[in-house]
Parts: structure tokens; sequence; C-alpha cells
């Protein structure tokens, strides 16, 4: 049944493709085979255009010059992989006046900057194929200037079909210790005071305050002992876990986790030992949000949250792979802090959880508490 869904879903996809010309933007979830979809397309291309000009754009260089040549491999299509033109939208941005018979842009989202989609408008392109997992905000606006939006599936709504794993969000409070504590009451006491003023330089004080206390959350020291903690419990208490750790650094996640990875030139032999079974937990920070197969992970752990749904939906989606009927844990650590007056109160971390799980059915989200040296609130 659930195959079924999905080659429907796929089939709809290939249809919505074929019948605008292949000009489009489709958004779909993790693990519902986009990119099967878009293989399909670029192969029926060409046979269309057998010495036309094909170019890929993505956001990452493992996606360029591992993942993708190894999808169209996959799909049994070899002989694109020397005809299609490859970048990173990082590099791809400073193209111009080119004429393409077919964009494909996977991660579309990713290059919906102002910078970026200079690369859409400052060429010209028969066929655009625009696949992404998620599209909203001034980002869709932005898009929909580019291509017309063909077809779009939430999380959620896949999740209810079946076709990818559900899961079962799980909160883990805990307090600050008491130099954090102090160290976040003065920030809260700052913003108050240029909220206040609406000049030019407290508002421009505000934003490098904003990206300090960013930094400052996700480096604390509580979390990565929370962490620790959590991951402890669940090696000593639940059987076959494979767990994929968020942090918020890459100084943090190294000092949380000995199996750590960041790039394919720094310690990729543990996401190698990772996917081969050889371990079972692996820290990370945002080299593998998205277009990275990772083998039957069971549980994920957000030691750091982001404001991005974007980035939060693609790293919860790392999970989505695992065998029917079987349930992904979402772990997410939320710091709290103690006021002055002795009242627990969140951080603005729990503000940034709210906006990036807009879009992600949290209804059985539950309080989660472990065992461990910093005492948690009671709520």
């Amino acid at each position: 049944m659930v195959d079924q869904l999905r080659d429907r879903i796929q089939s709809e996809v290939g249809t919505a493709f074929a019948d605008n010309n292949d000009n489009g933007i489709v958004i779909l979830p993790t693990g519902t085979g986009k990119s099967r979809i878009i293989i399909e397309r670029i192969k029926a291309l060409g046979r269309i255009y057998p010495t036309g000009r094909f170019i890929y754009t993505c956001d990452s260089i493992r996606l360029r010059d591992i993942d993708f040549p190894n999808e169209l491999r996959k799909w049994e299509a070899s002989e694109l992989v020397s005809r299609i033109e490859r970048k990173c939208y990082a590099s791809a941005y400073e193209i111009k006046n080119q004429k393409y018979d077919v964009w494909l842009a996977d991660e579309f989202d990713y290059m919906l900057s102002p910078e970026y989609v200079k690369f859409a408008l400052n060429n010209s392109f028969k066929h655009k194929l625009l696949v992404s997992a998620t599209l909203s905000g001034e980002k869709r606006a932005m898009a929909l200037k580019i291509a017309p939006l063909l077809y779009e599936k939430k999380t959620f709504e896949i999740e209810g079909d079946g076709i990818i794993n559900k899961s079962r969000h799980l909160l883990v409070k805990y307090l600050l210790n008491d130099e954090e504590n102090r160290q976040y009451i003065k920030y809260n006491d700052k913003f108050i005071r240029l909220l206040n003023d609406d000049t030019l330089w407290a508002q421009n004080q505000l934003k490098f305050l904003s990206i300090e206390r960013k930094q400052f959350l996700q480096n604390l020291t509580s979390s990565r002992s929370m962490c620790r903690n959590l991951i402890s419990y669940l090696h000593k208490n639940v059987q076959n876990t494979r767990v994929l750790i968020f942090g918020g650094s890459v100084a943090q996640i190294d000092s949380i986790m000995p199996w750590t990875y960041h790039s394919e030139n720094e310690k990729s032999d543990w996401l190698n030992a990772f996917n081969n079974g050889d371990i079972n937990y692996l820290g990370v920070v945002g080299k593998i949000d998205r277009g990275v197969n990772l083998n039957n992970i069971n549980t994920i752990i957000f030691e750091s949250i982001d404001a991005s749904e974007t980035k939060m939906i693609q790293r919860s989606g790392r999970g989505k792979r695992m065998k029917q009927d079987e349930v992904l844990d979402v772990y997410y650590l939320i710091p709290y802090f103690k006021t002055e007056k002795g009242d627990i109160k969140p951080t603005v971390v729990e503000k940034w959880f709210t906006k990036s799980t807009t879009n992600i059915d949290t209804s059985n989200l539950e309080n989660f508490v472990i065992p461990c040296p910093t005492p948690n609130p009671s709520m």
C-alpha cells in the first residue's frame, strides 16, 4: 500500500512536469523520491536534446560531486553524469547571459537569496525542474517569480498517508547553570533597553546582540551535559538505537561526541562508519541537513534548535528512511532560565522551536525527563 501511494505521488509529479512543458516547482518532503522523479524527467529531456546544455545546481559540494552522480547511476542514467554541468549556488550566481536547455535545481529554496537568485534571473532556460522539501514565506514569493508551483505535499500530509515514517516529538527541558543564567539575564536587560530605543544605532546594536546571544545559546555547558545524559540514557535503556545529534557549533558537538562529521575533508571516516553500522551515534552541525542518505536512523537529537523551519524539517528528514511502521523519535533540548525573582521562564529558544515547527505535526509533543545533574523545570 505504501509503495503504491509513493508511486502514485511520483506519477502525479511526473505528469505535472510533463503537462507544463517541464517548467515549474515541486515541493515534497524527504523520503518521497524526488530524485527518482526528476531523473526520469531529465532522461526524457536528454532524448529530446541529445547535445543540449543541462545544468544542475544545489547547495552543497557533496550533493554536486557525490550524491547526484550516484543517483543518476542508480536510476540508470549514467550517460548523463558527464553531460550535466554541476554547480553549487555559491558559485552558480556568477554565471550570466547563458542559454540552457534544462535547469535542474535541487533543494531549490536554498538558492532563493537576493544573491543566489541572480542565476535564475541572469540566464535563460527552456525547461526548469525545480525541487525542494520546503518553501515558505518570503522565499515562496521570490520562487513564484521564477517558475509556477506545480505540486506540493507537506510533511504531515505524507506522514498521514504512511509514505514516510511518523515521528514522536519529545521536549527535554533543562535549566541554565548559574553562570549561564546570569549571562542570559544580562542579555534580556540589554534587549529591553534597546527595544525602547528606536534610533538607528539601537537597531544596529540589536542585530549584533541577537547574533551574540545566539552564539551563546549554541555553546551552553548545561546543554552539553544534558545531551550527554540523554545519549547515555538511550545507550543503556533503548535497544537498537541509531542516533543523529545536531549541535549548535563544531566545538560544541565535538565536545559532546567522539564521532562527528563536518565535511568531506574532515572526519569523513565517521560518516562512512555510521552508514556501515560500525558506530550507532554521529554528531553533526549542518553539513548533512539535506541530500545525504543516512541509513536506518531511528532517533534524532536537537542539542541546538534553529529558528529556520527549512533547516529543522530537513534535519528531521534524515530519519525518514526507516522501515515501514517504525517511528522516528525526535528529541528537542530546550533551555529555561530562572528570573531574579526565582520564576522559571523559557529562553528565546522556545520561540525558535515554535517558529521552526509551524508545519510539523507536533500534536503528539510530550515532555521527556531523564536523570541528570541539572534539574528540569517542573511545568
